[in-house]
C-alpha cells in the first residue's frame, strides 16, 4: 500500500512541476557544480506579514522542488535567463518543494 501511495505522490509532484514552473534556470553553490534546467517558480511580489500589517517587499522568492534540487543556502545563486537571484535564506520547506527569498544580483 506505502508503494502505490508513494509512487502516486511522485507522480504528482511530477505533474505539478511540469505544470507550475514558470521559469527555467540553473543554480550555482560556491565549489559545487552547476545545476541546470531547473523547473522554477518565481514570485516577484513577496510580502510580510508583520504586527503592523502586510508590506510589499524588495524580495523575490525562487521555488524549486526537491526531486530537481535538494537545498540551497545563503551565497547561493539561481540564474534565469540573463538574471541572477542570490540566495539570502530559506523561506518555507515542506520536503517536497523549497522556497527561498533571494534579491537581484548583477
Amino acid at each position: 500500500m506505502r508503494a502505490r501511495f508513494a509512487k502516486a505522490q511522485a507522480r504528482l509532484h511530477r505533474v505539478c512541476a511540469d505544470r507550475l514552473a514558470d521559469s527555467i534556470g540553473s543554480f550555482q553553490s560556491p565549489g559545487c557544480q552547476p545545476v541546470h534546467d531547473l523547473k522554477l517558480l518565481i514570485d516577484r511580489n513577496l510580502q510580510y506579514a508583520g504586527a503592523d500589517g502586510t508590506f510589499m517587499t524588495d524580495a523575490i522568492g525562487v521555488t524549486f522542488f526537491c526531486t530537481d534540487l535538494k537545498s540551497a543556502d545563503r551565497g547561493d545563486v539561481f540564474e534565469v535567463g540573463c538574471e541572477r537571484f542570490l540566495v539570502e535564506r530559506v523561506i518555507e520547506d515542506d520536503g517536497h518543494a523549497i522556497t527561498v527569498q533571494t534579491r537581484a544580483h548583477t
